[in-house]
């Protein structure tokens, strides 16, 4: 399952608002949920950093965000950078 654009803004706003905009506009701009695929959603932000920092302090709210606006279940997340060379 691919997100609709309203879900995806949906989601964006959910983490604003779950995490404020200090940690969101640090992180998370440019964050993008791609593929949810049974239980797991896989996500991209701009740049490794982000990436690494996201999934050692935040793969919960991503999460639970994703899951709140779905409304399917998401057990993890997959976090990697937009430059990410499909292997």
């Amino acid at each position: 399952m691919l997100p609709t654009r309203d879900q995806q803004l949906a989601i964006q706003a959910r983490l604003n608002m779950l995490l404020g905009a200090e940690i969101y506009d640090a992180l998370f701009l440019g964050f993008e949920c791609g593929v949810i695929f049974e239980d797991i959603a896989h996500v991209s932000v701009p740049t490794e950093d982000a990436a690494a920092a996201i999934d050692v302090q935040y793969p919960w709210q991503v999460a639970i965000a994703v899951e709140s606006i779905i409304k399917l279940p998401i057990k993890s997340v997959h976090i990697l950078p937009r430059n990410y060379p499909n292997v």
